[in-house]
């Protein structure tokens, strides 16, 4: 098979090309998985560090469940097409973390067994395991499972970027 290019010249397109171009398919496909999964770490991350805040500021500010809404209000104005500030959601990522914090020692032994480097500090190698769970199945299993996280860190391990 050969198509006309605009300067007539005949490009062949044999079987190299074909695989050549199966191949860059391949690879491009590849970088869009990493891509979104980099980018889900990140977006979990902050999830994590905003579900910290707001506890820590409410504990500390005696600010009580207000904020959650002023601060959905707030984000929402400086960052209208930016989805995920919703007054639940804000919500549902303090019980994330709450959750998470909160089976600490139950998950150490379980994060001990993990791949990740020995001299990161037990919370932090949760925070990263989670982080790269997606957040709708974050969430999901947060509620299915509230009494202990320790059938899901499994599952954990299933999505562990190597």
């Amino acid at each position: 098979m050969s198509k006309t290019t605009k300067n007539s010249i005949k490009l062949s397109i044999d079987s190299d090309y074909i695989s050549w171009f199966k191949e860059i398919k391949s690879k491009i496909h590849r970088l869009q998985i990493k891509a979104s999964i980099a980018v889900n770490v990140e977006l979990l991350s902050f999830y994590w560090d905003l579900g910290q805040d707001i506890i820590q500021k409410q504990t500390n500010n005696n600010w009580g469940d207000a904020v959650i809404e002023q601060l959905s209000k707030d984000l929402h104005s400086v960052f209208p097409d930016i989805k995920g500030f919703s007054r639940r959601n804000l919500f549902y990522i303090k019980s994330w973390y709450s959750f998470y914090n909160e089976q600490f020692i139950k998950v150490q032994q379980v994060v001990a067994q993990s791949s990740l480097p020995a001299n990161i500090d037990t919370l932090e190698k949760i925070q990263q395991l989670v982080g790269q769970i997606p957040w709708g199945h974050n969430i999901y299993w947060m509620f299915l499972n509230n009494q202990s996280v320790l059938p899901n860190m499994n599952l954990v391990k299933h999505y562990q970027v190597n």
